[in-house]
């Protein structure tokens, strides 16, 4: 989803709507948003919110940083309880983790990988994973690679991370 900025002073753009700007490839989430906006106000994070944000500030003038230092993105569907759902639905509140490249065994995995764990690990601490794409290849989430062989170590990797970061209650902790 293309996502627009410009903020002459800030230096994010140049404010001239005749320019056509910049492409960056970064990978950005709307809850980084909270990470920017206290980076550009130059106010700490709050100890007990935005645990999943990531200051975006650098990518938007410009200057991205390396992927390897994106913190991985946390998807959350907050259905769980939802009328009609119940929370134990078994399309109740899924997560999904996002990572691009990740090093798997000290092999890196290209693609932009999505992997998505049913309910059970916010009911009760289990991950089921359930699908996985590489954005990279297929941005309309149509091929579900869960079930390749090739990709099961990926698969182990992503849940891992995702089932690290939901018990130690977001990414920057």
């Amino acid at each position: 989803v293309p996502f627009i900025a410009t903020w002459k002073a800030g230096g994010v753009g140049d404010g001239d709507a005749a320019d056509a700007g910049q492409t960056s490839h970064f990978p950005i989430c709307h809850v980084d948003l909270f990470a920017t906006f206290a980076e550009i106000l130059n106010v700490p994070m709050p100890q007990d919110g935005a645990e999943d944000s990531f200051s975006i500030l650098p990518a938007l003038r410009g200057d991205p940083p390396a992927a390897a230092t994106r913190l991985p993105m946390i998807h959350h569907d907050h259905k769980e309880g939802a009328p009609p759902k119940k929370s134990n639905h078994p399309t109740a509140a899924w997560l999904a983790i996002r990572m691009d490249d990740p090093v798997v065994e000290g092999v890196e995995v290209p693609g932009q990988w999505k992997l998505f764990v049913d309910e059970q690990l916010l009911l009760g601490g289990k991950t089921n994973p359930r699908e996985l794409y590489d954005l990279r290849r297929d941005q309309r989430e149509a091929t579900n690679l869960i079930e390749q062989p090739d990709l099961a170590k990926l698969v182990s990797y992503l849940a891992g991370e995702l089932t690290s970061i939901h018990n130690r209650g977001g990414i920057r902790k």
